[in-house]
């Protein structure tokens, strides 16, 4: 891992910033160790920072401690990917089915998610644009208006932003991605529900796909693993 430059009076969530940038960059991959010793030294910090920016992580997902082996980069077995798109499609139906009902905030909101994912796209890093994307995805739940569903929506698209972030460096494809969540956004406030409906059923098809096929790709470091056992 090379060695990381910082402001020796950075805090704890300034670390965890810096490694969270790596992981979303694909320096830091799924699976990974994060050694506390060698973090350390690579940022020129204390081990008591490290920990705690570290702990920051685990609380985001993003850091998985494992008994007797510490701490590394969290990764997605098949069986999660599955669960969390079918959860997915269940709740992001259910927000499309609910456009003719929705609050104007929440239709506003669906406006400035779709605004803000098409900018940061086209300007800012990966880790931007893959918070983005998901904000927008969010933001068809939200309109439901309903908090709790939409606080569902955001633990589920959470976990999978290191293993978008990849499949999106893989594919370099953002422009034809940012087009299909314009197609999707153009149908759903305009009402077209049952195609909206349609064409978010066959998005969200392919995004686990993605996902899945990234997992299978033998020989190519992914951000999915397969856990024993799982189909």
């Amino acid at each position: 891992m090379r060695d990381v430059v910082i402001d020796r009076s950075s805090t704890a969530e300034r670390v965890a910033e810096a490694l969270r940038t790596m992981m979303f960059d694909g320096e830091l991959v799924a699976g990974e160790p994060l050694r506390e010793v060698a973090l350390a030294e690579s940022f020129g910090i204390s081990r008591a920072t490290v920990r705690e920016a570290l702990q920051i992580l685990a609380l985001e997902r993003l850091v998985t401690r494992v008994p007797n082996r510490g701490a590394e980069v969290s990764s997605l077995s098949g069986t999660d990917i599955d669960e969390i798109f079918r959860a997915r499609r269940i709740l992001e139906t259910a927000g499309v089915r609910a456009v003719t009902d929705s609050s104007k905030a929440a239709l506003d909101a669906l406006r400035a998610a779709m605004a803000g994912y098409a900018e940061l796209a086209a300007t800012s890093s990966r880790s931007r644009t893959t918070e983005a994307h998901l904000a927008f995805h969010n933001a068809i739940v939200g309109l439901l208006d309903s908090r709790r569903l939409l606080q569902t929506a955001a633990s589920l698209t959470r976990d999978l932003r290191l293993a978008l972030a990849a499949v999106g460096r893989a594919r370099n494809d953002t422009p034809e991605q940012v087009a299909d969540h314009q197609g999707l956004f153009d149908l759903i406030v305009s009402a077209d529900v049952e195609r909206a409906e349609a064409a978010l059923a066959a998005h969200l098809a392919r995004g686990k796909a993605s996902l899945m096929s990234a997992g299978e790709h033998r020989g190519e470091v992914s951000p999915i693993r397969r856990r024993r056992g799982a189909s």
